[in-house]
């Protein structure tokens, strides 16, 4: 009895002595993945930094292109559901460009809310693009007047799979375009590359 329970003794202490050595090393395994994770999100920062640098470079270069005083970048994005079960669907300006003259409304340009806009979304819809006017009785006819637009102009940005995630907008203040104007390929052309760099890349 007194050898059984010797033996007992013993087998209880190697299985202590392996369950402390199997925690511990968990425990360091944990801490060494989230010291990891900490540095990968801290260089995440910097990562998604330059790649905002990017589309910040390129607005800049096709505000300048295209004469106009602001050059924005809005994304559709979900927001909460109602009771209904209807998804919130809304935009917000993620990006832009202005001219020295021209104020930001970025902080403004928020969470906007699709069914307070359907009838520019409806057009945005059926056309490559979308020109208002001031004088122009649409969804943003008061936002002109106030922030003293003239004309603004809308370009859907489409993914690979033809999904519209967005829309890139060219605010003129100085001169407004012509009823008759018609975007140059070269435009479409630039925001296939905006939306190419805006895309996550796997």
């Amino acid at each position: 009895m007194d050898l059984l329970e010797k033996i007992l003794e013993n087998l209880g202490v190697v299985i202590y002595s392996f369950l402390t050595a199997a925690f511990m090393g968990i425990l360091s395994y944990v801490q060494k993945l989230l010291k990891k994770k900490r540095a990968m999100r801290t260089e995440d920062v910097f990562t998604e930094n330059e790649w905002h640098q990017q589309i910040h470079r390129k607005l800049i270069e096709m505000r300048v292109k295209y004469e106009c005083n602001k050059i924005a970048i809005y994304q559709f994005h979900n927001g909460e559901h109602y009771l209904s079960n209807r998804a919130a669907i809304k935009f917000s300006e993620t990006h832009e460009d202005t001219d020295n003259k021209t104020f930001s409304y970025k902080k403004e340009n928020q969470s906007l809310l699709t069914s307070h806009y359907s009838d520019f979304i409806h057009d945005l819809q059926d056309n490559k693009f979308v020109l208002y006017s001031v004088e122009d009785d649409s969804d943003f006819k008061q936002e002109m007047i106030h922030r003293m637009q003239k004309s603004c102009l809308y370009l859907k940005m489409a993914d690979d799979y033809g999904r519209v995630i967005g829309f890139a907008k060219l605010i003129f203040s100085d001169t407004a375009l012509d009823k008759s104007y018609n975007p140059p390929e070269e435009l479409y052309s630039d925001v296939d590359d905006l939306t190419y760099i805006l895309e996550p890349k796997i």
